[in-house]
C-alpha cells in the first residue's frame, strides 16, 4: 500500500511538472490508459494522480470528455509566487524567535553542503542541501498551518529540484541570499530574518520573468527570420 502511494506521489510531481511547462496542454484530455503507457505505470496509480491534481486545480473533470488539462494562468501562477515570498518571510521571522544552538548548527551545515556542491559543481547535491535549508526553517516556524500553505503554493507551481545551474541562475548571489538568511536567523533577528527570505523569493520570480521574455524575444525574433525567409 505505502508503495503504491508513493508511486501515486511520484507520478502527480511528473504530471505537474508536465503541465506546468506546458508539454501537456491546456483543454488536453487525460486518458489513463494513455498516460499509464506514457510513464509507464499501471492506471491505478494514474487514476489516483487525476484525483490530486484535480484537488490543486490542474486538471478538472468534465462531463462526457472526463479529466482536462485545466487552463493555467501564468498570471495566477506569478502572484501565487509572490503569495510564497510573504509566507516564506513569515516562516523565517517565527523561525528567528526558535532557533536553538542545535537547529543552527544543522542549518549552518545544509549551508556549507550548498557552498561544496557549488564548488565541486554537484548540482544535484546542492539542490538536496537547499531544499532541506529552507525545510527546516519551515519546521522551526512552528506553525503547521503556514507550511501548509506554502508546500500548496509549491504542489500548485512548478517547483523541483534544480537540474541544472542554470536554472539557479548567479549561483554566488544565490550562496549569498541563503548567507544573509542564516546570519539574519543566527541573530535572532525576525524583522531581518523576514526580509532577507522574502527578497530571496522576489529575485527568483525576476528571474523566472527574465528568462520568459528572453524566450518571447528569441521567438519573435525566430518568427521574423522565418517570414523574411
Amino acid at each position: 500500500m505505502e508503495e503504491q502511494h508513493s508511486m501515486s506521489s511520484e507520478l502527480v510531481d511528473v504530471i505537474r511538472r508536465d503541465i506546468l511547462t506546458g508539454e501537456l496542454k491546456p483543454r488536453e484530455r487525460l486518458v489513463e490508459t494513455a498516460l499509464a503507457q506514457k510513464y509507464q505505470v499501471s492506471r491505478t496509480p494514474v487514476r489516483e494522480a487525476i484525483k490530486q491534481l484535480e484537488a490543486l486545480g490542474l486538471v478538472k473533470l468534465e462531463r462526457y470528455k472526463g479529466a482536462v488539462v485545466a487552463d493555467v494562468d501564468s498570471t495566477e501562477v506569478r502572484e501565487m509566487l509572490f503569495v510564497r515570498a510573504g509566507l516564506e518571510g513569515m516562516a523565517a521571522a517565527l523561525a528567528a524567535a526558535r532557533f536553538t544552538d542545535e537547529g543552527l548548527a544543522q542549518m549552518r551545515q545544509h549551508l556549507d553542503e550548498m557552498a561544496q556542491a557549488a564548488q565541486a559543481r554537484n548540482i544535484e547535491l546542492f539542490s538536496i542541501a537547499n531544499e532541506a535549508f529552507h525545510t527546516l526553517t519551515y519546521i522551526e516556524s512552528g506553525n503547521h498551518f503556514l507550511t501548509e500553505l506554502i508546500h500548496d503554493i509549491l504542489n500548485r507551481t512548478w517547483h523541483e529540484r534544480a537540474a541544472s545551474w542554470h536554472s539557479i541562475g548567479d549561483v554566488e548571489r544565490n550562496m549569498a541570499e541563503h548567507q544573509r538568511i542564516y546570519q539574519a536567523l543566527e541573530a535572532h533577528d525576525p524583522e531581518l530574518a523576514r526580509r532577507e527570505a522574502e527578497q530571496h523569493v522576489i529575485n527568483a520570480i525576476l528571474l523566472q520573468d527574465e528568462r520568459r521574455r528572453q524566450r518571447e524575444e528569441a521567438a519573435a525574433f525566430s518568427l521574423r527570420n522565418a517570414l523574411i525567409d
